[in-house]
């Protein structure tokens, strides 16, 4: 058995029959990132799940699978440091980030609509786990590209007003959506087949009426809310490093 226990071992295409768990996949695993901010370099933890995606989708006994989002996802990171690393202005990197990943989020598309999943279980951890790593740096950037546009050009407490209200944009998605953020923080799996499979979604559960529009054979009922959580973490972070830079210079300059 692997170092990822039994877990996912259960996952594998022969243990169909026993009880399986995608809570063990949902362990989160800090590494260290930089973000850039306002021309600075700052060291931040954050979460990522890409190794336990990668150790999960090699216990269902698939590398196609595995090895294509895998390198989509790696691809896509490293032209988006090459974007960070590129740009001092905070709104071109986000503009050109939401582009490129527009882009990898397009090929990935067409590779999954190709795709046979080999069961549900595959299904459900695609759209679980992997498809909104992508999307939440979409979300992601996106957000900060309306942010920086829209900043008032007024004095320091103009602008504070301006990130706190965005920070109370973030409490009020949360607390619409409490439901499903206890669902999905707690690893909980018992709705995973109406959240996370396609054409399987129940009007009860809290559907945004968008998820009509979209094209159903890359989208599920929930895979959306997934990437909204992760990217209004990051989100969070990035308003907060912003307040505690303005109150920093305030301080040096008292």
């Amino acid at each position: 058995m692997s170092k990822s226990g039994p877990l996912c071992y259960s996952l594998h295409p022969g243990n169909y029959n026993k009880k399986y768990r995608l809570s063990a996949v949902l362990n989160l695993y800090k590494i260290t990132v930089f973000l850039k901010i306002r021309g600075s370099i700052f060291l931040i933890k954050w979460f990522n799940i890409k190794l336990k995606i990668i150790v999960c989708l090699q216990q269902l006994g698939n590398p196609k699978m595995n090895d294509t989002t895998q390198q989509y996802l790696s691809e896509l990171d490293e032209q988006l440091r090459f974007v960070n690393l590129e740009f001092e202005d905070t709104i071109k990197v986000s503009e050109n980030a939401v582009a490129i990943t527009l882009k990898s989020i397009e090929k990935l598309k067409k590779f999954i609509i190709k795709y046979r999943f080999k069961s549900q279980q595959e299904e459900i951890l695609f759209f679980k786990l992997v498809k909104p790593q992508f999307l939440s740096r979409l979300i992601y950037h996106n957000r900060i590209y309306i942010i920086e546009t829209h900043r008032p050009h007024g004095g320091e407490k103009a602008i504070r007003k301006y990130l706190n209200y965005e920070l109370d944009k973030l409490k009020i998605f949360f607390y619409n959506n409490l439901d499903f953020y206890k669902y999905y923080r707690t690893s909980s799996e018992y709705l995973d087949h109406k959240y996370f499979m396609r054409g399987k979604h129940d009007i009860k559960l809290s559907i945004d009426s968008f998820f009509f529009e979209t094209d159903q054979r890359f989208s599920t009922s929930h895979d959306y809310k997934v990437a909204k959580i992760i990217s209004n973490d990051q989100v969070q972070v990035y308003l907060e490093t912003e307040l505690a830079y303005l109150e920093n210079r305030e301080l040096r300059l008292t």
